[in-house]
């Protein structure tokens, strides 16, 4: 199978619930897009799952310089998929500019180490992830970004649960005038569900790394 390279450029503005029973329902209300949004359009798009292993050198340098390295086996039917993934992000405000490199790989599982810039970074920890993913249009039928809704469990070497915890991403890879959509509608939701920001990656709610 050959490998292919996908290079994406975009932003994201997570936001984190009051408890679990908050975020079970609002999940349920962006998939089924209950009204109360009259500038847009909910579409259910798919429901994956994501288990994602980090890798980072002891003392997590990478993490938190905001550099992120992974790989992801993805499921969403059939056989497993893998992702070799390198994505920096920088805090702007409560939105996260992001950079990442992501090569479709055929392997059959992943590997103990991830190789960048000449050092072998060991694996720190697994985080698997239910995703919803939900399409945001506007009046006139054009997506303008996505809602992922994820409930992620940080799992031990032996597959145990550690954590659990729930999240909302809205991500878009799109023009300046699609982001000012975003802020409008990251307002409504944040009001509507009161939902607070979180200027926190997966990897650092699982290891409880401090905000910058």
């Amino acid at each position: 199978m050959k490998e292919s390279t996908m290079k994406k450029k975009g932003l994201e503005k997570k936001f984190v619930f009051q408890n679990d029973a908050a975020a079970r329902y609002i999940f349920f209300a962006l998939k089924n897009d209950i009204g109360g949004l009259d500038d847009y359009q909910l579409n259910f798009g798919e429901f994956v799952i994501h288990l994602d292993t980090y890798y980072d050198t002891p003392d997590l340098a990478f993490s938190q310089q905001g550099e992120i390295h992974r790989y992801r086996e993805k499921r969403a039917g059939g056989d497993p998929v893998y992702f070799r993934t390198e994505k920096k992000r920088i805090l702007i405000g409560d939105t996260f500019k992001f950079d990442k490199k992501e090569d479709d790989i055929d392997i059959m599982d992943v590997p103990e180490t991830f190789q960048v810039e000449g050092k072998s970074l060991p694996h720190i920890v697994t985080i698997r992830t239910y995703r919803i993913i939900i399409a945001v249009h506007n009046n006139q039928g054009q997506q303008i970004f996505q809602i992922h809704c994820d409930q992620s469990t940080v799992l031990k070497p032996d597959g145990a649960v550690k954590k659990r915890f729930y999240e909302i991403e809205l991500q878009h890879a799109k023009a300046d005038k699609e982001l000012d959509n975003m802020e409008i509608f990251s307002h409504l939701i944040q009001e509507m569900f009161n939902l607070s920001p979180i200027h926190k990656s997966k990897i650092e709610r699982a290891l409880d790394i401090p905000s910058q």
